[in-house]
């Protein structure tokens, strides 16, 4: 009873079809009373009635406007139960015959009212007819089953209410399906506008069945993607989606369970908790009807929705339709986060490789500078060549000391200007042959010359010679390594001409102090001596 209280003085602020229907069938209702009312009053007025007949079309009149100021305030339930209380009334006191007033308060309850209602309604209404009709036989001796007379109203009565009730129930419920198909559309696109926009596999699976069941009002939602033989649970709603998570919960490809049925054959299944395809989990104990839609790509079938209900017809053709359309939405946005994901992997890959191939890149040029370094660390200690050049007087010298200039350019590998002898303009360049300094080029440029001119062109023959000091040592390395390579086979060739070993000592010996200019050599021949000094 408090409930029923509470809903009546509760307003109703969402305009859904029932609610526009309700309140315009009071207004249309309650204005035609207001505009009879009205018309009463006035002859009632020019006739001279009664005042208790007078006062009484005052109070109707007066409930009526109340009727619609509750309606502007959006008292719908408390408008509807006045005015069918204000018709009743009216029925069981005006008149004998309650056709028009008995059948305006049979489809106001008929219209605005719950069950309950209705049924007292029709009871007062069709009661009090009954009651006229039983005074009617008991006192005359006329036939009762005269449809022209009060009998005929009763039936009139009966089928009106009973087939008004019907045609209300019926539109009720087909609004019902109305509104419960639009939810169901907005859902879907809604889901399927947000699970599209996601390109990460775990957030989409988990964020659509948090959305799935709070839009249907689901018990728990779930997806499984088909891995091999096996639906592997990967997104699952509440603590006991997270405690089946942590399991690792799977279902065979094809066993006897509706997830399995679906992975298998492709098709949306309806099971009820009572039904064999539908295996019973001791964490979901309240669910009564479970209903799984594949998740198709192509023609694959890559995994399945699963939903499950604690009402035990929870499941409609429309609801399975809808849900076919989201499993395709979400199938469309896992193709999406696999391709982004895809592509994301290639772009690290290519990273990887990229930062692989630079620290290779790294690793030659320094191994190319440390052969470089160490190449002309080995060709400047045992060549007999000048390392080093100076003009003076306009006489070139070879000189070995290196200034203030070329050292500075030379460790920090870069263009040094500085005043010299008094006059500014001293130009230092260091010499780079793959990443290593080789030397550096120091000049004196005229006054006249512009020292930008001067360091670009002092920069251009510093690289040009680097290569080309590079040519000209790899040049006399070879020259070198021939000559060496003729002298051994001279040698050899000497071998030829000995007939004793002792000749092949003496030649071996001979050739090698001439070849390298030795002052002193020794052959032995044997085994090492022991600690005592004789040989083996």
């Amino acid at each position: 009873m408090i409930p029923f209280i509470r809903q009546l003085f509760t307003p109703v602020y969402e305009d859904t079809a029932l609610t526009i229907l309700r309140r315009r069938f009071i207004q249309v209702l309650d204005g035609a009373g207001l505009i009879v009312l009205a018309i009463v009053l006035t002859l009632s007025f020019l006739q001279g009635t009664g005042a208790d007949g007078f006062g009484l079309l005052w109070v109707m009149t007066g409930i009526g406007l109340l009727v619609l100021a509750l309606l502007r305030f959006r008292f719908i339930d408390l408008a509807s139960i006045i005015l069918i209380a204000t018709l009743t009334f009216a029925a069981l006191q005006y008149g004998d015959s309650l056709l028009l007033p008995g059948l305006l308060a049979l489809m106001s309850a008929t219209a605005l009212s719950g069950r309950e209602i209705y049924y007292l309604t029709t009871a007062l209404v069709v009661g009090k007819q009954l009651t006229i009709v039983l005074n009617i036989a008991a006192t005359s001796s006329e036939n009762v089953f005269d449809f022209s007379g009060e009998f005929g109203v009763l039936l009139g009565l009966l089928i009106v209410s009973v087939a008004s009730r019907y045609f209300v129930v019926v539109m009720e419920q087909a609004v019902r399906e109305s509104q419960r198909r639009t939810r169901l559309l907005e859902a879907t696109a809604e889901i399927g506008q947000v699970a599209t926009a996601m390109l990460d596999l775990n957030e989409l699976f988990s964020r659509s069945v948090e959305m799935i069941k709070d839009r249907f009002g689901f018990y728990h939602v779930q997806v499984f993607m088909v891995n091999g033989d096996q639906a592997e649970l990967v997104a699952s709603t509440g603590e006991v989606g997270q405690r089946l998570l942590a399991n690792k919960h799977k279902l065979p490809v094809g066993s006897n369970s509706v997830i399995g049925y679906v992975t298998r054959y492709g098709e949306a299944v309806i099971a009820r908790s009572t039904d064999a395809v539908h295996r019973f989990n001791p964490l979901l104990p309240d669910t009564r009807t479970e209903l799984a839609v594949p998740i198709f790509e192509g023609d694959k079938i890559i995994g399945a929705l699963d939903m499950q209900s604690v009402e035990p017809d929870a499941f409609r053709p429309e609801d399975v339709q809808a849900l076919r359309s989201m499993a395709n939405a979400l199938a469309a946005a896992i193709r999406n986060a696999q391709l982004f994901e895809a592509q994301e992997h290639s772009i690290r890959e290519q990273q990887r490789l990229y930062l692989e191939s630079q620290d290779n890149l790294r690793e030659i040029q320094r191994l190319n500078r440390q052969l470089t370094r160490a190449g002309w660390d080995d060709y400047l200690r045992q060549s007999r060549h000048a390392a080093g050049v100076t003009l003076q007087n306009e006489r070139i010298v070879t000189e070995t000391e290196w200034t203030d200039s070329l050292i500075e350019a030379a460790r920090q590998r870069q263009v040094v200007t500085r005043p010299a002898n008094g006059r500014p303009g001293v130009v230092a360049v260091p010499v780079v042959l793959r990443g290593e300094v080789i030397g550096a080029i120091e000049v004196e440029p005229t006054e006249s010359t512009s020292q930008r001119d001067a360091v670009e062109t002092v920069q251009a023959i510093a690289q040009r010679l680097a290569t080309s000091l590079e040519n000209a040592r790899l040049f006399e390395e070879a020259q070198a390594a021939t000559v060496q390579e003729q002298r051994i086979n001279q040698i050899v060739t000497r071998y030829q001409s000995a007939t004793t070993v002792d000749d092949l000592l003496r030649i071996t010996l001979t050739e090698l102090s001439e070849a390298l200019g030795a002052q002193r050599g020794a052959i032995r021949l044997g085994m090492i001596p022991d600690d005592g000094g004789s040989s083996a």
